[in-house]
């Protein structure tokens, strides 16, 4: 019990608020009583026993002293020293510490903007109350009911199946009515661009057409305006418009007047109610692109025309009630979406001729699969999921390398502090004690790394900004993640001079502080050198082979003239055009293009080359069977002004017009793979089911690429324009003479004088279209280039800092051997001997890792293998030209001491 009650004062002292003179002594006092009482009830005389107090507290002065130490608490008034005596330790080593900070910087700052990418790609949530409430309908399975499909986004569907998340309107209506299990179900559709005009200026917005309910679904309150609600979803309504935050911001200039200000959206009155909360853009999820506006379902007739009620197109989330599960909705709904399906194909069977049903195979029904929705419909797209595990891995092993670099820094630091250690264990600071301090202060160097760091997690996202990789912005989880990072990497790197604090005795401490020659530095300053080469080396393996695949990409004969090529898109359906009237407006525009002196061509077609679109359809050949094809409208002066060489036959001419026999052009590959040695020109090919072989080959034109880069010109087949029925979005392409800059206004001009009212999009160059492409390449060459380099220079620093801390330990030794008659280039050679030893292990070390690493993006590369040894030579160059440099410079400094001086050195 005494030493229980012992223990417990003792503890109860440690967080003891300030005291007085006078409660002290109380105290003092109290304890005195206390042990003069034990005294006495050993049976020791009063004298004793106050004689043995007085030894238990160890004298009056020395007890009041110690009780004044335990004022506050004092575990964070010494671990406030260690911070205040961190601080000063480094002031006095500025170069070393600011070395220390910008690596640490570097690699926490990378880390930190990495988080925020990730996060928003796999794990941010819909900013909407109760996001884990939400479901997201699919289906999964065999569908040959569904007579049209659009998605988009990217699904992850089990291996070998099917899955979609558009319905048609059918199904929509049938979750309402069947609906027991759900508070809200709801319903959004993407449209195709609308002409909003506001103030008299025309422009393109993006459109969803949604739901009355969608926003109560959603759960999303309004400040500014009022959300849509099912009495403006309803026919003949006023009609009504939400607008986005980030659309508010960029047309609106984030004025406050625009809630209830009445604009056009293709040429309908409409009146903007509310401007929605930001981050709510859409429902899509990750990769669902920029939408502008969002409109009543009601409305979607007045803009969208062809539209079919079997078409899948349609988004459909729900929110569960209280009570319910995603299990429950899928067993309310599942077999009304079955039934739905099926009737909806019974319906089309009805309406087709018995030749058509032979034709068409027995109905499969997809299953309904009720999903997650708090993150939105749509998962992260396929291809963004090697540039994240690409992103994790390279920086996270330059973080590695950062920590190993500071850790080699603090060992060699620890070193030079061996004096200090001696003389603190020297006075009677424990192992504890020095351990505790050491890692005080890399956590306080790695927290001003972290805040440095954070500038750069700003800058990094910019670096890598597109479309394929949006950054996420800094918010409280990226600060705390860099916190957090911040204290681990510190006691990371802390940990190997830490664990070295203490061990040894103070003799020995005090003998190797008076006597620093001997051995440059243990075993593990070496391995640590070792790890940073061979990751730094994988590192630039990974960098040559996308730099490499880039170039190659870049390289590519693309079978067509890119250079002076301005592109743009006209879409009729942002104008009142009726049938043929967008073909004449748009030949007199290209007129007026034609007439510009500063254009050499100009031309139009349903899409662009290289354009990352890609259309198929089936054709059938008179006399064979049939193939799959990519075709493309295009104008008569197609071929001329894009740079396509004729090789058979004839181009399209103004004969070739809507009264005359129909013609067609293919291209090389169509040619050798249907005909094969056979002259394709005369043969007769035909669209729809059955075929009328009405359309007659009269040209080949030379392969081009058609939506990448990376695969083989696909079978092409061109129409021309004034041979096709109506004509959707065209994109025109401008040849000029050099001046591509002074162009655009000119081509803005020629569209206003035909139509002032027709938005011109899209306007880019055929070099930039191209370079969209080549997003994910870029990204790849950019990360592993940037952070390679950094790796390499990290490490090349941690060589140099081994070498010359061994250059300072042998300075005596070097002095003796000099004085012998050592010559200076036995001391240089000597030197990079053991640099180049510790450069040749890690390279080893560094190649087998690279071989092993480079199987994992074999798929991303072009134009060469994972095991290049080209690529794989010149990565090892450049480290062991490097690692000279930073190995030579110590090594020279050896060479020219001066022996009398090395001789006095200590």
């Amino acid at each position: 019990m005494r030493r229980l009650r012992a223990w417990f004062l003792r503890f109860r002292g440690m967080f003891d608020k300030p005291r007085t003179e006078r409660e002290i002594g109380d105290e003092i006092a109290s304890n005195l009583q206390f042990h003069v009482e034990d005294g006495l009830r050993d049976g020791m005389s009063p004298r004793e026993a106050r004689r043995h107090a007085l030894i238990r507290l160890g004298g009056i002065e020395p007890t009041k002293e110690a009780w004044r130490d335990r004022r506050g608490i004092p575990v964070l008034e010494s671990l406030w020293k260690d911070v205040v005596y961190a601080f000063r330790t480094m002031g006095r080593s500025k170069g070393w510490t600011a070395v220390a900070i910008l690596s640490l910087a570097l690699g926490i700052g990378a880390n930190t903007a990495l988080f925020s990418f990730v996060y928003r790609m796999l794990i941010e949530e819909l900013p909407v109350r109760a996001p884990r409430e939400l479901v997201a309908f699919r289906w999964t399975g065999p569908n040959n009911v569904a007579r049209g499909v659009s998605e988009y986004g990217s699904l992850v569907a089990p291996e070998g199946e099917r899955m979609g998340a558009s319905f048609p309107v059918s199904v929509f209506a049938a979750f309402q009515e069947a609906n027991r299990t759900l508070t809200d179900v709801f319903a959004a559709v993407p449209g195709r661009s609308v002409n909003l005009i506001a103030n008299e200026e025309p422009d393109v917005a993006s459109p969803h057409y949604v739901s009355g309910n969608y926003y109560r679904g959603l759960g999303v309150s309004f400040s500014d305006g009022r959300s849509l609600l099912p009495d403006d979803d309803r026919p003949g309504a006023d009609a009504a418009i939400v607008i986005t935050h980030s659309y508010w911001t960029e047309r609106f200039g984030m004025d406050d007047a625009v809630v209830g200000k009445t604009v056009s959206v293709n040429g309908v009155p409409a009146t903007i109610i509310g401007v929605e909360p930001p981050g709510l853009e859409n429902i899509m999820g990750f990769g669902g692109g920029s939408v502008d506006l969002k409109i009543p379902l009601a409305m979607e007739s007045r803009f969208e025309s062809n539209i079919a009620a079997e078409q899948w197109r349609m988004l459909i989330m729900g929110r569960l009630s209280s009570d319910t599960t995603a299990d429950q909705v899928q067993a309310n709904l599942g077999l009304g979406f079955q039934d739905t399906a099926r009737a909806n194909d019974e319906a089309y069977r009805a309406s087709r001729t018995p030749e058509d049903l032979e034709r068409l195979d027995s109905p499969q029904i997809p299953r309904l699969i009720v999903a997650p929705g708090g993150r939105g419909i749509y998962d992260v797209p396929v291809q963004v999921q090697p540039l994240v595990a690409l992103l994790v891995g390279v920086f996270g092993i330059v973080l590695l390398i950062v920590c190993v670099n500071v850790a080699n820094l603090l060992l060699s630091r620890a070193e030079n502090r061996q004096s200090e250690m001696a003389v603190r264990m020297a006075i009677g600071a424990g192992r504890g004690r020095l351990i505790r301090q050491m890692l005080t202060e890399s956590v306080v160097l790695a927290s001003l790394g972290g805040t440095a760091g954070l500038g750069i997690a700003i800058i990094v996202p910019r670096l890598f900004e597109t479309e394929v990789t949006p950054p996420g912005a800094l918010d409280l989880r990226a600060l705390g993640f860099a916190g957090g990072v911040s204290v681990v990497t510190g006691l990371l790197f802390g940990m190997a001079p830490a664990s070295r604090a203490g061990r040894d005795d103070v003799g020995r401490r005090v003998y190797a502080a008076g006597n620093r020659a001997g051995r440059s530095r243990s075993w593990l300053g070496k391995s640590l050198v070792v790890a940073q080469i061979s990751l730094s080396l994988i590192l630039l393996v990974g960098a040559s082979l996308f730099l490499t695949t880039l170039v190659n990409l870049r390289s590519v004969d693309t079978g067509f003239d890119s250079e002076d090529l301005v592109l743009f898109t006209l879409d009729p359906r942002h104008g009142e055009y009726e049938s043929g009237q967008a073909i004449r407006a748009f030949d007199r525009i290209l007129g007026n293009l034609e007439a510009v002196p500063d254009i050499r061509g100009a031309t139009y077609s349903n899409h662009a080359l290289l354009s990352g679109i890609t259309y198929g359809n089936i054709i059938a050949v008179e006399g064979s069977g049939a193939s799959r094809v990519s075709p493309m409208t295009v104008h008569r002066s197609f071929f001329e002004t894009i740079g396509i060489d004729l090789m058979l036959g004839r181009d399209f001419t103004d004969a070739d017009s809507e009264e005359s026999p129909r013609v067609a052009v293919i291209n090389e590959t169509a040619a050798r793979r249907i005909f094969g040695e056979e002259n394709p020109l005369g043969h007769r090919i035909g669209r729809g089911n059955p075929p009328d072989y009405s359309i007659e080959i009269v040209g080949v034109v030379a392969d081009t690429k058609y939506n990448d880069f990376r695969n083989e010109p696909p079978l092409m087949v061109f129409y021309p324009q004034a041979q096709e029925i109506g004509a959707g979005p065209r994109t025109f392409a401008v040849r000029t003479l050099g001046n591509t800059e002074t162009v655009v206004p000119q081509i803005r001009e020629a569209v206003r004088r035909v139509d002032p009212d027709l938005p011109v999009l899209n306007v880019m160059t055929q070099r930039e279209a191209e370079a969209r492409l080549l997003i994910a390449e870029r990204v790849f060459a950019s990360v592993t280039t940037i952070f390679g380099g950094l790796a390499l220079v990290v490490a090349a620093i941690g060589l140099f800092g081994l070498m010359s801390y061994a250059v300072s330990r042998r300075t005596r030794e070097i002095g003796i051997r000099v004085a012998l008659g050592a010559h200076k280039n036995q001391v240089l050679s000597a030197a990079l001997r053991d640099s180049l030893t510790l450069v040749g292990i890690g390279v080893v070390l560094g190649v087998g890792g690279s071989l092993a690493a480079t199987r994992l993006i074999g798929s991303m590369l072009f134009g060469l293998e994972p095991n290049d040894p080209a690529t794989i030579l010149a990565a090892v160059a450049v480290m062991l030209m490097v690692s000279a440099v930073a190995a030579y410079l110590p090594a020279r400094r050896a060479s020219r001491v001066n022996p009398i001086i090395a001789l006095r050195h200590e």
